[in-house]
């Protein structure tokens, strides 16, 4: 079995022209099955809702979005032979990535899978916009990112907190070799004009973490802005019963994820990110600030 770790941002959902958060989108897109067509060319790529169900016990929007992978297509290799060759669709089929999005309509959030290869916000911002024109709707809509408001004072100081990862990039032009990275040695030699890393616990077991000293000497740094960090993100778990969160610490989204262990027999598929998210999501976003909010009908 391999691990993947999967993650979610999370967006509200506004009207382009009253600002307002706006919430009879979840009506319209129930009204999609009158369309018949839904496939869409969005930035370049073709674009299509594979599956919309709306769950009455939860209130909350389950769609599966698909993007086409019409230019570079991926394919097999054989480690033993080295061969490779592109992968062969049969007449009349596509390859495409898949895209899992939570609604709720309540909070005028969105959360978004993300996937690389699958639907960015901005595509699925354009698309649902092309639907609601083919619906006739005299309205557009725009996904706003939402902001953690998390504090590193408040994760360095939480009591019983596990540091499970961290993903970096900084600028290289004045690091110092020594106070930063010292396990990276003379690293401006290499030319390099960033450097991007992932330092984690891999599998261990849940209540193993990070060197919560040394990644705290990190954390510092990122809020004094002592050196020039490009990006930074922190996997943490509350204590060792809660659930791995992410933070950005550069551009402060509010961003959930999870590792996923997966093999051919048991791949990553929609359904299991979805109930995953589902239930996170409900367990603790949906009631809590940033995401809730006095719902504009």
């Amino acid at each position: 079995m391999e691990n993947k770790f999967v993650s979610c941002y999370f967006f509200r959902i506004k009207d382009m022209g009253s600002k307002k958060y706006y919430c009879r989108l979840h009506k319209d897109l129930e009204s999609i099955k009158e369309l018949s067509v839904t496939k869409k060319l969005v930035g370049g790529d073709f674009v299509k809702i594979h599956k919309s169900k709306f769950h009455k016990d939860t209130e909350l929007l389950e769609m599966q979005i698909l993007r086409y992978r019409n230019s570079i297509l991926p394919g097999e290799v054989d480690d033993k032979t080295n061969e490779f060759e592109l992968i062969k669709v049969g007449k009349g089929k596509q390859l495409a990535e898949f895209t899992t999005v939570i609604y709720d309509f309540e909070n005028a959030c969105i959360l978004l899978h993300n996937n690389f290869h699958g639907v960015t916000h901005k595509m699925l911002e354009n698309y649902l916009n092309l639907l609601l024109f083919d619906l006739e709707k005299k309205y557009a809509i725009e996904l706003e990112v939402i902001l953690s408001g998390i504090k590193v004072s408040d994760i360095k100081n939480r009591e019983g907190v596990i540091y499970k990862r961290i993903d970096f990039s900084i600028d290289t032009t004045n690091i110092n070799d020594d106070n930063i990275i010292s396990f990276l040695k003379n690293i401006n030699a290499t030319d390099a004009k960033t450097i991007t890393m992932s330092l984690s616990v891999g599998r261990a077991k849940k209540e193993k973490g990070l060197n919560k000293m040394e990644i705290d000497k990190y954390l510092d740094s990122v809020n004094n802005k002592s050196e020039d960090w490009n990006s930074f993100k922190l996997a943490y778990r509350k204590n060792k019963d809660e659930v791995t969160e992410i933070i950005d610490l550069i551009e402060n989204k509010l961003v959930t994820g999870f590792e996923f262990t997966y093999d051919k027999s048991t791949p990553i598929t929609h359904e299991r990110i979805y109930d995953f998210f589902e239930k996170d999501y409900r367990m603790s976003y949906k009631n809590k600030k940033p995401v809730k909010i006095s719902a504009e009908r």
